[in-house]
């Protein structure tokens, strides 16, 4: 069943701490640690506007209009219900052996750093199955050379599955069957979007399994992880497997959101722009155009042509972001959802709370004079609106597996 999420979830990310294992702030560890950003998505389409802008077309900045009294169904239909929307995995169902894998991985983390004493004994018999919590050592090679970051310093502790691991794909997968005690070797390739010096390269790793990692957690260890709110291991489970749930939907969501993005402007039906709102964008669009041309002591036309633009990208530029617009606007009036201002006030203050951390003195009017700073007024609630669109969506969406 689909969680609800705070609609920062995109922008608030939770502090890792063992491998993909992840705690909440009632251990004292989680927060903010990247700073909000939300980029522009890419949007389709070739779509005319059905207005006259020959005689309003001067380049101008200012505020961008509100869509407030725009009839929206005038202008658009959006089918956003029901969309199927594919990933390169799900989440895995949360079996006891799922459970119990990623408890180990928790407790590990802890006993690692000193702050639980808790022991385990390790099992050096048998073979290595899924969802097993293993003592690994591993070298990594490239061309028969060992590579510089590719190989344990000491024996650590991982959930044989690839999606919790912590490694690359295949890399846990790959010992899976694998003898307790003996070292077998592993072939992978480097995402494509791993670091530049290996990204898509082929590797062969050594990886030796020194047994099953089994954890003996007691009472009072529950009771220390948790502050006291838990005091035995079946309670605490019970709470466990809804974080770690959460935890799979929320990025799970993350993954899919681009995709949700582009499908809903693919499922929009478009009818015309508002006049005001395309203006907005058009004439933004020409005004930048202008001073980068007087920066570089260019005409308007001579900068036009060196940066391929000309009057009829401009205007699809602009009609792109109406689009955008409208789409959101669109959806939030359909469920009846935009942020209150309530709702507003306290998402400022997760952002204030994130940069008065680093140090900084911000309040809810000087946190948003810095946004409209560096983009426009209003900017904030736009987003927040916007990932509220992605959660709605999600929510009533069929995620599946691509074939």
């Amino acid at each position: 069943m689909k969680k609800k999420f705070i609609c920062l979830m995109a922008l608030l990310i939770i502090s890792c701490m063992m491998f993909t294992s992840c705690i909440t702030s009632m251990f004292g560890e989680a927060g903010i640690t990247q700073k909000p950003e939300v980029t522009q998505r890419p949007l389709p389409g070739d779509i005319t506007t059905s207005e006259d802008t020959s005689s309003s077309d001067e380049p101008v900045f200012g505020s961008k209009p509100s869509y407030a009294g725009v009839k929206l169904s005038d202008h658009i239909k959006v089918d956003y219900k029901g969309l199927t929307i594919e990933t390169d995995s799900l989440p895995p169902e949360l079996t006891d052996k799922v459970l119990t894998a990623n408890l180990a991985a928790l407790f590990d983390y802890y006993k690692s750093n000193g702050t639980i004493d808790c022991s385990y004994t390790l099992v050096t018999e048998g073979v290595v199955e899924e969802w097993d919590y293993v003592e690994i050592s591993f070298v990594g090679k490239l061309n028969g050379e060992v590579f510089e970051g590719g190989s344990s310093t000491a024996n650590v502790g991982m959930i044989v599955n690839d999606h919790d691991s912590g490694y690359i794909p295949g890399f846990a997968s790959g010992i899976i069957g694998a003898k307790i005690g003996e070292t077998v070797n592993v072939p992978v390739t480097f995402p494509t979007d791993y670091n530049e010096a290996l990204a898509g390269k082929e590797a062969v790793f050594e990886i030796t399994v020194y047994g099953k990692r089994v954890f003996d957690i007691k009472p009072e260890h529950i009771e220390k992880l948790t502050g006291g709110d838990y005091k035995n291991l079946d309670d605490f489970m019970v709470y466990y497997k809804e974080y770690l749930s959460d935890l799979d939907e929320s990025a799970l969501l993350d993954r899919v959101s681009d995709k949700i993005a582009e499908t809903l402007l693919e499922k929009a039906t478009v009818y015309s722009y508002p006049n005001e709102q395309y203006l907005y964008y058009y004439q933004s669009n020409v005004s930048y155009m202008t001073l980068q041309a007087e920066k570089l002591g260019m005409t308007y036309e001579a900068y036009m042509t060196a940066t391929g633009e000309n009057e009829a990208t401009l205007r699809a530029t602009a009609e792109k972001s109406v689009l955008e617009d409208m789409v959101i606007y669109y959806i939030l009036e359909a469920e009846g959802k935009s942020y209150t201002d309530d709702e507003y006030n306290k998402a400022l203050d997760y952002y204030i709370e994130y940069y008065n951390s680093y140090g900084y003195n911000y309040d809810r009017k000087s946190i948003e004079a810095m946004f409209e700073y560096y983009y426009y007024p209003g900017y904030l609630r736009y987003q927040l609106n916007r990932e509220r669109v992605i959660q709605i969506v999600f929510d009533l969406a069929n995620i599946v597996e691509a074939k």
